[in-house]
């Protein structure tokens, strides 16, 4: 029926298209839906995935999964991955069934499509199962936690992805059979790292660790790797290191606003810091008001705090005094150390 409606609408001799040459962003704005649908309804499965990935892009759930299950049924194993990876991003979202939909996003028929992609070798998604294990488990699960972490140890082995090697170190921190596989922590730890090129999400998980005292070792080469992929944990790492080690105030600010760009909640509450040690520059005050500002909306308890000290030791910061003791007391009950510090030098009552 989709075929005869569309043949009346496209001559039988139009041009066919090579859709694996075209990305989906182009076959949209060369304004190619028309042709690429007409492709998929006479079984081509290149031109039904590209079109599903153009209705994926503007979130529309169900025609995206009708023209991947297109794909699929035409033999395309990749557009299992992304069949999997869409109702695996919708599920997690409120979706509201419509009218004619035949099909609402759903994880165990996610990890379904995964594991069928697994038995088909297509790359990525033995670590999509990984996360969609990871989603589905039941908190406290044991048996959960054990399948999600042998999922991750595939995903890091087989296709080497830096997400699931940053799961297995953390594992092995945790001292997690699973991770270290009969080894020391420290041999397991360093096996996981070496399972691939070096990569932003491990190398800023080793960094961590070892500046947390986990784990012995130097953590600039990983910060500054992870700084130089433009993670925003390695740019905020690495920023504070040139600040405070280093004394190279301007670059450690530049990489510092590069992570606060990326939303670093820590980034934003340490360069306001910065800025309001800065007590002799009035144009810092005034930036670090600001960043405290947008760390305590995102969520910063301790920026929270500090912002509303400041506010009522100045009145002329805007924030009423009355405010800014219920803020103190609220970080006080959710045990914030500088407001519980502040309500004890100043005998707050909380």
């Amino acid at each position: 029926m989709l075929g005869w409606f569309l043949e009346k609408i496209y001559d039988r001799r139009q041009t066919k298209y090579d859709f694996s040459a075209m990305a989906a962003k182009e076959i949209y704005d060369k304004k190619l839906m028309g042709a690429a649908a007409y492709q998929a309804s006479r079984g081509d499965p290149i031109a039904a995935r590209k079109l599903a990935q153009i209705y994926a892009v503007s979130s529309a759930f169900f025609p995206a999964c009708f023209w991947f299950n297109q794909a699929v049924a035409g033999g395309d194993n990749e557009s299992l991955r992304d069949l999997a990876e869409l109702h695996f991003v919708f599920a997690s979202r409120p979706y509201e069934k419509r009218f004619l939909d035949t099909e609402v996003p759903n994880l165990d028929r996610a990890l379904s499509l995964a594991d069928r992609g697994v038995i088909h070798k297509v790359h990525g998604c033995l670590s999509l199962k990984a996360k969609i294990l990871q989603k589905i488990a039941r908190p406290g699960n044991t048996t959960d936690d054990t399948l999600f972490l042998e999922a991750c140890s595939l995903a890091a082995q087989n296709e080497e992805d830096d997400w699931a090697r940053m799961v297995m170190i953390l594992a092995c921190k945790a001292s997690k059979e699973v991770a270290l596989q009969g080894k020391t922590k420290e041999d397991a730890i360093a096996y996981w790292l070496q399972r691939g090129k070096p990569a932003p999400l491990s190398s800023v998980c080793m960094a961590k660790l070892i500046l947390a005292g986990s784990i012995t070792g130097d953590p600039l080469p990983y910060m500054k790797f992870a700084a130089e992929k433009g993670n925003s944990d390695g740019l905020y790492l690495f920023g504070k290191h040139l600040i405070l080690v280093e004394k190279e105030i301007s670059k450690g600010e530049s990489l510092l606003r590069k992570a606060i760009r990326q939303n670093h909640i820590e980034a934003s509450a340490f360069l306001a810091d910065f800025k309001a040690s800065q007590t002799n520059d009035p144009a810092s005050q005034l930036e670090a008001d600001t960043l405290y500002k947008e760390a305590s909306d995102k969520g910063h308890l301790g920026a929270r705090t500090i912002m509303a000290i400041r506010g009522l030791m100045d009145q002329s910061r805007g924030i009423p005094r009355d405010k800014c003791l219920q803020i103190i007391r609220e970080c006080c009950k959710r045990n914030v150390p500088s407001a519980l510090l502040f309500a004890k030098r100043h005998a707050l009552k909380v």
